[in-house]
């Protein structure tokens, strides 16, 4: 309860208890696990759990829960067969293994494919970022947000002054090329711990009136 007691603020924030929704948990899914969050999310709710534990395997599929069992840490193709057999869904959680090539990959394999528009992709324990035994690859997971970060503005990192967004201006830009993932990229939030990246389709080209 303790690491829940951390992290509940933050999720009340982030799901709204009164809908039903589906539910991608990467990671920690086991039966105490799949009975906070049924007692947690709106009944009718649908819950997802993906595992390297073999306590998972006890977990029988239901109404509402459904548990597959496979190493994330090394099993990407596994991970995408189960997202599409459920997804997409309207909150991804990842608490698996919390290294960093782990929780990259998770990442690019879910969010662009299988989180709903409107939807948030949530990373627990980023502190084990900091933990030389949790970073396996050159770029971790906090490098990775940082990116995200850059990303998310990259239509502005073209432009060299306010008025190429200004309507009537003759360096006004029309278009922008900028990564895939920038105009789903809705908001990046870092908490203590905690990252959350909502999904929401946006508009990248401001229209503003020159003064």
């Amino acid at each position: 309860m303790g690491k829940l007691a951390r992290y509940l603020p933050i999720y009340d924030s982030i799901i709204d208890r009164t809908k039903p929704i589906r539910m991608l948990v990467i990671g920690s899914f086991y039966t105490d696990s799949v009975q906070m969050w049924q007692e947690y999310l709106h009944p009718n709710s649908h819950v997802v759990g993906v595992d390297s534990n073999s306590k998972l395997l006890k977990i029988a599929d239901s109404e509402g829960v459904h548990a597959r069992l496979a190493d994330v840490e090394a099993n990407a193709a596994f991970l995408k067969e189960a997202a599409a057999e459920f997804g997409p869904f309207d909150i991804i959680l990842d608490d698996g293994g919390h290294t960093s090539s782990q929780m990259v990959e998770s990442f690019r394999c879910l969010f662009a494919n299988f989180l709903s528009d409107g939807g948030v992709y949530i990373v627990d324990d980023i502190d084990c970022d900091y933990r030389k035994s949790y970073r396996d690859s050159r770029i971790s997971f906090i490098d990775f947000v940082k990116a995200l970060i850059d990303a998310m503005h990259a239509h502005y990192q073209v432009t060299t002054s306010e008025t190429n967004f200004q309507v009537g201006r003759p360096d006004r830009i029309q278009e922008v090329a900028v990564p895939a993932i920038t105009p789903i990229l809705g908001a990046i939030e870092i908490h203590d711990s905690l990252v959350v990246v909502r999904r929401a389709t946006r508009g990248l080209t401001r229209s503003i009136q020159g003064t």
